[in-house]
């Protein structure tokens, strides 16, 4: 009858602390995950010999709120080496290849900012050649450029011929990029010079056509 009692005690403290499977697989698992919570705090006083489940131990009910409660908390500041590992399988990223992908955005991207700068100095040396304004001339001019640590220069042609004005360009920088333009223009409306120069011409004519009536004025005096 002692014997009997001392079972049914037994039972009763088992069905209290936690339920399982009859089965070996599911046994295994239970410890792991028993075992894995406990790894979750080292300073936990934990121990896991006391009770027993197949051939595997256990802890008691309030021992697992303790790391219940450790896990429920967790956040990056106190995550392990293993929950680490855990994250990276989820999110497919494998050892060193967060650091590599982060120096290798950057360097693109740094790239891509010194490209543009590069780009930029060539547009500020073409923007900088001397346009010839002077018609039937020609102009040849160059220039630098400077723009966030880098350089470029350009050299331009350009003329003017009547009313039409042509003009080439080619620039480059301190990233071995090379650029060219060409450009053509014509230019309307009345000229100031011309409309000046017609005045001065009229006025000729009048003075000529005065010093013509003198001479006739002076021939027919002297037949008097």
């Amino acid at each position: 009858m002692k014997k009997y009692g001392i079972i049914t005690l037994l039972s009763g403290i088992f069905l209290f602390n936690i339920g399982y499977s009859s089965t070996e697989n599911n046994d295994k698992e239970i410890y792991d995950w028993l075992k894995n919570m406990r790894d979750i705090d080292k300073n936990a006083d934990l121990n896991l010999d006391v009770g027993g489940l197949g051939e595997y131990k256990f802890a008691f009910i309030p021992q697992l709120k303790k790391i219940l409660q450790v896990k429920v908390n967790k956040d990056a500041s106190n995550l392990d080496s293993k929950d680490i590992d855990k994250w990276k399988e989820k999110l497919g990223i494998k050892n060193n290849e967060n650091t590599y992908f982060t120096k290798s955005q950057f360097d693109k991207l740094n790239n891509s900012v010194n490209t543009a700068n590069s780009g930029v100095a060539s547009a500020i040396a073409t923007a900088s050649t001397i346009k010839n304004l002077g018609n039937k001339k020609h102009t040849i001019s160059g220039s630098i450029g400077y723009y966030g640590k880098e350089v470029a220069g350009a050299i331009a042609y350009s003329t003017h011929y009547k009313n039409f004005g042509f003009g080439a360009n080619a620039s480059f920088n301190s990233r071995l990029e090379v650029g060219a333009g060409l450009g053509l223009s014509y230019t309307f409306g009345k000229d100031e010079d011309k409309r000046l120069q017609e005045e001065i011409n009229s006025l000729r004519k009048i003075v000529e056509d005065i010093v013509t009536e003198n001479k006739e004025l002076r021939n027919s005096i002297k037949k008097i």
